[in-house]
């Protein structure tokens, strides 16, 4: 029996082929890329970017990791983004390196 022209589509794999409205993910341009080196307050795409690892995988660990590890949250005030040397300092102790305020003793 052949479906009805209004309903929806199967989902037979996650991909988007079949869609429409989907849009083509790039990679920011070198200016982008520029302006964002110095910023102290990062949005989790500028922050995922930064740290060099893939969406997919970065993106579901981020309640996680900010719940069960004290990873740095976001901050209301500066518009729901992270302070980078917060998350700088929490990755540099999570992979070993000594406390830069300790060396200085």
């Amino acid at each position: 029996m052949p479906a009805h022209p209004d309903s929806p589509r199967p989902v037979e794999s996650a991909s988007l082929a079949w869609c429409p409205m989907r849009i083509a993910m790039t990679s920011p341009s070198p200016q982008t890329l520029e302006r964002e080196r110095d910023k102290l307050f990062l949005t989790d795409a500028e922050l995922i970017r930064r740290l060099g690892v893939p969406e997919k995988i970065m993106r579901p660990m981020l309640p996680g990791l900010e719940s069960k590890y004290g990873f740095p949250r976001k901050q209301a005030l500066f518009g729901a983004r992270r302070y980078w040397p917060a998350v700088k300092a929490w990755l540099d102790k999570h992979n070993g390196l000594p406390d830069p305020a300790k060396l200085a003793r």
